[in-house]
């Protein structure tokens, strides 16, 4: 792959001065042009992602530091070391072709790894030991200074690679501790150099980071607290093909197909929105307010839901003729369903779709109502459709009792099967059991739960007509109500696998909400919030082995956060991947009267361990020397998740995407995805 640098477009950067008692922020501004690496392959398409599949410069820099720890250049504290000193380590110096496939390099304690599908060609990596002399100012040397090289300026890669370095326990400095070694890097040796996110195995003397690029590394202790530092971004999409965009945004959302590709709607100023799409590689406008959608079927008011696979969205939107919600599919863009028949009726489908549910593979699951007035779901494939239910249909194994209006909640799995809340009537129908939560295989419903039926020795009570319903591949159905959280299945039926009043890291469980959107895997563990001790928030993974874990809790202390800060608040239901990493979002102290406290996104690496991802009010670096101040992070306050065919914001890979506001209330948006160092 070939490189070149060539000026691009004009950036705006940011120096912060923190003055007088109130510790008012300063904000400098000064534009310079900003070059950017243009390479074959998609990385200087100047409407690619700045990062994984747009190609993350080997500039970019991970480190973030809170504004009242850095210097006035925005660079690590000012501490001058004539020399951060030597290491009796010695690295051999080896080299590799890796392919495509991947490969490993390793020499006298380093490894390298690119995992498969990092690279789109081959190419020679190289990995040698410098002078003990390259070195960051203000950090104490425990290791090596190693670079790895490509033989080119820059070298890209489609994933994040690993890299492990060892350390001399026998160099850290009086009065510190291995936890405080983290891994530097620089683009050359001179500088600048920054600190990342590391992962220590102080068994082995190792630590290790993983990068999206190439360039130099070397293990220290800083000699004064460095503050807050994220991990390097995955990618970032900064280009947006929606004029005056990031001036106008009041509400975003996002959602994330399988292999991360990211899809937005924006609610902009006089009520006007915007469907944006990454599915191509770059964020492209869909839809906005007053767009026609294709062969005239109706002008776009709103959008309200959108889901997406790799190749595809689907949404829910309002259009200006109509009074019910109604669906399009893109791309291309066009109105799903298509008015016409309506399979298993003799009716035929309107314009009306709402609760789109989509799995990786193109299944589809909806609500509508048909031209007869009824309402039904359907789910199936393009063209393929099975009705599921409609208003009227007998409920199984109950005489005399129906359904009615089954739209409350909608969920699908990889099978194409659903659950789904409906209402009921009939004979002896009343307040108190009106309403229940089916299970549809592909042939027949089963009922899985009936407001104020006796399950599992307690009186399901379904104060939520959502019932923050969920569904697995195995056919599991997750909800929950005032109990606590019940797992069904068609052999154990419904049982209360987690229940107010039970121990967790010897707290009690006090209150689980029944207005939360639990989340579940095909494993069968269950992501929730609790309250425990009557006082205390928390997030809760319940195992595939029925036991359950304290993945998070207010009052803990926030790893790699100086000056032993705590979590405070915890804002948004927890979503789950395959892999039981969970993502949530909460609040952390910031040290400015005026906000006390700043949003935080998490996410748990595969030790279950909480990872800070973004912070704001903190810095990002996120292009060629291009440091940020996060000024505000969009997380939407419930997702359905991948698993049960709704949007989400972590893939099952670990990436989490979120909407952020930079530099301040009327700065650019971004959509920048991380994730935990593994």
């Amino acid at each position: 792959m070939t490189c070149r640098v060539e000026p691009r477009y004009s950036r705006l950067h940011i120096h912060l001065e923190w003055v007088n008692s109130m510790r008012i922020l300063r904000i400098v501004v000064v534009l310079s042009l900003v070059s950017l690496a243009a390479c074959s392959g998609g990385a200087g398409d100047p409407d690619a992602s700045v990062g994984d599949t747009g190609g993350l410069d080997d500039q970019t820099t991970g480190e973030t530091l809170l504004p009242d720890q850095q210097s006035p250049d925005g660079n690590t504290p000012d501490v001058e070391l004539a020399s951060c000193g030597s290491t009796s380590l010695n690295v051999g110096t080896v080299s590799q072709v890796v392919e495509p496939q991947g490969g490993t390099l390793t020499s006298d304690g380093v490894v390298f790894v690119i995992p498969a599908g990092a690279l789109t060609e081959a190419k020679t990596i190289t990995l040698r030991q410098l002078a003990d002399t390259v070195c960051p100012p203000g950090v104490y040397r425990v290791g090596p200074t190693i670079e790895v090289s490509a033989g080119e300026e820059h070298t890209l890669f489609k994933k994040l690679s690993s890299l492990t370095l060892p350390y001399e326990e026998g160099r850290i400095p009086s009065g510190r501790s291995e936890s405080e070694i983290v891994v530097f890097f620089a683009h050359s040796e001179a500088g600048p150099w920054r600190p990342l996110p590391s992962k220590l195995d102080a068994t082995g003397n190792l630590i290790g980071i993983e990068v999206p690029h190439l360039t130099l590394y070397m293990p220290g202790i800083p000699v004064e607290t460095p503050g807050v530092f994220l991990p390097i971004p995955t990618r970032v999409y900064l280009d947006f093909d929606v004029p005056n965009l990031s001036s106008s945004i009041q509400t975003p959302g996002l959602t994330l197909s399988e292999s991360g590709q990211p899809v937005a709607t924006f609610e902009l100023s006089l009520q006007s929105e915007v469907l944006i799409s990454g599915l191509s590689g770059s964020m492209k406008k869909v839809l906005a307010r007053d767009d026609v959608v294709p062969g005239d079927l109706g002008t776009l008011q709103r959008v309200f839901e959108v889901v997406t696979n790799d190749d595809g969205l689907f949404a829910q939107v309002q259009l200006a003729e109509e009074t019910a919600p109604s669906g399009v599919v893109a791309p291309p863009v066009v109105l799903f369903p298509a008015p016409g028949p309506a399979p298993g009726t003799s009716a035929s489908f309107t314009k009306s779709m709402f609760n789109p549910r989509i799995t990786p593979d193109g299944l589809r699951a909806f609500n509508t109502f048909l031209d007869d007035g009824v309402g039904a779901i359907y789910a199936g494939s393009d063209g393929n459709l099975t009705l599921v239910t409609a208003d009227g249909a007998a409920v199984p194994g109950v005489d005399g009792v129906t359904l009615k209006r089954p739209f409350d909640a909608l969920v699908l799995n990889a099978k194409g099967h659903v659950a789904f809340t409906a209402r009921l009537e009939g004979s002896g129908v009343t307040s108190g059991d009106n309403a229940a939560i089916f299970f549809w295989d592909g042939d027949a419903l089963q009922l899985v739960a009936r407001k104020g039926a006796t399950l599992d020795g307690k009186t399901f009570t379904m104060p939520s007509p959502q019932a923050g319903l969920q569904i697995n591949a195995a056919d599991r159905v997750a909800f929950v109500d005032d109990n606590g959280i019940w797992l069904w299945d068609a052999i154990n039926g419904a049982k209360l696998v987690v229940a107010v009043g039970s121990l967790v890291d010897a707290a009690t469980i006090t209150a689980i909400s029944p207005l939360q959107q639990p989340s579940l895997n095909d494993a069968g563990q269950v992501a929730f919030r609790a309250t425990l001790d009557d006082s205390t928030d928390a997030v809760l993974l319940l195992e595939s082995d029925a036991s359950v874990t304290l993945v998070a809790k207010t009052g803990d202390s926030v790893a790699g956060h100086p000056d032993g800060a705590t979590l405070k608040t915890l804002l948004r239901d927890p979503e789950l991947n395959q892999l039981g990493q969970v993502v949530f979002s909460g609040t952390v102290p910031f040290g400015d009267p005026l906000t006390p406290t700043r949003q935080a996104t998490f996410v748990t690496d595969l030790s279950g361990t909480p990872r800070l991802l973004f912070q704001a009010g903190a810095m990002l670096w996120i292009g060629p020397d291009e440091l940020r101040l996060i000024h505000e992070i969009a997380n939407p306050l419930r997702l359905l998740g991948r698993t049960s065919g709704g949007a989400s914001i972590i893939t099952n890979q670990g990436e989490v995407g979120v909407v952020i506001r930079f530099d301040g209330p009327g700065g650019p948006l971004a959509i920048v995805l991380s994730r935990a160092p593994q």
